[in-house]
């Protein structure tokens, strides 16, 4: 019957979405869940709009036929687009499409979604249906065995030793997003005029020739410095447990050895939360999902400016400006009592979009005039951090550095 299809069309089309979601939430839930609660209510209710429509063209198929086909079609096209949206637009290969390019990859999945829905056969529908749910328990019990891998109960190895410090200054390490020497800037992008030589200079500082990032991108790259071992870093399946003091960290260990307390500042969770491990875990936003994220599509549309805007207005979210945020922080780090040590990101002057295409010159072209533009604003950044260092806590040790390169060629 009519009505047996269309529920069975609505029940393959919430577990799709179901799937794509948890999938998605399951990758990325350490990054996610402070923003989780309002963002699972944004696609519950566009989803169930979306089912609603479904159902009600599949209801007034008696009387018109027509709507029962219109109802396949409205079903192939939201479940090509949520998972396009979810999944797809998020991963390197498929960014790099255009506009046209999307659309016609969301039509081919569209006809063979269509063509799924179409099937009369009652059997057949059981069978994917069985395959469905079986998919989102398999999804969602990788994602617990994960979350259990036992990176807390590690110990150090037996090589690390503890050093007594004779002094304890403030220690802030500082690291800009995709800070690159002048010379690699000017060899990759032609271009000249990029350099922190100048701050570094006039505040006395020393740059530390031939310093390299021993994985990349970010999160591996800032884990694996507090690693300070690689062999010690690679036994790690979760790759992003030192920041958050998930696993043991030699960094943070002969630090709080020598009296320090410890803190980590960025501008949203993107590195998670450390669940009171640290002395001080500080984010500027709390809605901060959409913040690495290229295309607005992404997430059925949740990271459109004017959807971010009006969840803002809803739960009363006011979000501080992150480099005044690190100031401000700065300044009463330099108040305590006792010495701390400080690692803070900033996402300056920034790597190439996801989308980039090397053999594209008008990516090229972008990517030169953007990171020029950033990279001042980042030497900005710079200036005001050391002049904050030097007014506040002028006894204070910084290290600044880059988390890796430009990602102009990511293989």
């Amino acid at each position: 019957s009519s009505s047996m299809q269309t529920r069975q069309k609505i029940f393959l089309f919430l577990s799709s979405s179901l799937t794509a979601f948890l999938w998605m939430v399951f990758q990325n839930y350490e990054e996610m869940k402070h923003e989780l609660v309002i963002f699972f209510v944004y696609i519950a209710v566009v989803v169930s709009l979306q089912a609603l429509l479904i159902w009600l063209l599949g209801y007034f198929a008696k009387r018109a036929p027509v709507t029962r086909h219109m109802s396949t079609l409205a079903a192939g096209i939201f479940t090509c687009v949520n998972l396009y949206t979810m999944i797809l637009v998020n991963h390197e290969f498929f960014s790099k499409f255009d506009n046209m390019v999307a659309a016609g990859v969301i039509l081919f999945f569209t006809v063979i979604s269509c063509g799924v829905y179409s099937v009369p056969n009652e059997q057949f529908y059981k069978v994917i249906s069985r395959f469905s749910v079986t998919l989102i328990f398999l999804i969602t019990g990788q994602f617990f065995i994960t979350s259990m891998w036992p990176e807390a109960f590690r110990s150090l190895p037996d090589h690390f030793s503890i050093p007594e410090f004779s002094k304890h200054p403030n220690v802030y390490v500082i690291t800009f997003d995709a800070m690159t020497p002048g010379e690699i800037v000017h060899d990759v992008l032609g271009v000249g005029g990029i350099s922190y030589k100048k701050q570094v200079d006039e505040f006395n500082g020393r740059i530390i020739p031939n310093a390299f990032a021993e994985r990349i991108p970010t999160k591996w790259s800032l884990n694996s410095f507090l690693a300070m071992d690689m062999d010690y870093f690679d036994t790690l399946r979760n790759k992003n447990s030192f920041i958050n003091n998930k696993a043991a960290n030699p960094v943070y260990d002969i630090f709080r050895h020598n009296g320090y307390k410890i803190q980590f500042l960025y501008d949203t969770y993107y590195f998670g939360d450390d669940h009171g491990r640290l002395d001080y875990y500080g984010a500027a936003q709390i809605q901060g999902l959409c913040t690495h994220i290229e295309k607005p599509i992404a997430f059925i549309g949740y990271c459109f400016p004017q959807v971010q805007k009006a969840v803002r207005s809803f739960i009363h979210v006011r979000d501080e400006v992150y480099i005044d945020y690190l100031l401000n922080r700065i300044k009463e780090t330099s108040l305590s009592s006792g010495p701390w040590y400080t690692q803070a990101r900033i996402y300056m002057p920034g790597h190439s979009k996801l989308s980039f295409d090397p053999y594209k010159q008008s990516d090229w072209e972008e990517f030169k005039e953007n990171f020029q533009q950033r990279s001042r604003t980042a030497a900005g950044y710079l200036e005001r951090v050391l002049q904050s260092l030097k007014e506040n806590d002028p006894d204070a040790v910084l290290l600044i550095f880059g988390d890796h390169g430009m990602l102009t060629s990511r293989h």
